[in-house]
């Protein structure tokens, strides 16, 4: 490898973690969006309870909790350790 290389590999890295990370955040969104549309919503529309709560309110409630859970995974800025630090 050149010193010219050795100089670039740390930004090409983290521009590639950063491009790979917008792609999940992207993915991660129309999923979302997905999950709340009219047709999917109304599979969970129904007059049954589940636990004393309406199914509809938890299938939105559990698709928030989950979308807040795979944000925060996602967007994770810490860096990794490596096993031998």
């Amino acid at each position: 490898m050149s010193k010219l290389d050795e100089l670039c590999y740390p930004f090409l890295l983290a521009y590639m973690q950063n491009k790979i990370r917008q792609q999940k955040l992207v993915f991660t969104g129309i999923l979302l969006l997905l999950l709340f549309t009219y047709p999917i919503i109304t599979i969970a529309n129904r007059l049954s309870l589940l636990g004393g709560f309406p199914v509809l309110f938890l299938y939105i409630f559990l698709v928030w909790i989950s979308a807040i859970v795979i944000l925060y995974f996602v967007s994770d800025h810490r860096k990794k350790r490596s096993p031998d630090e």
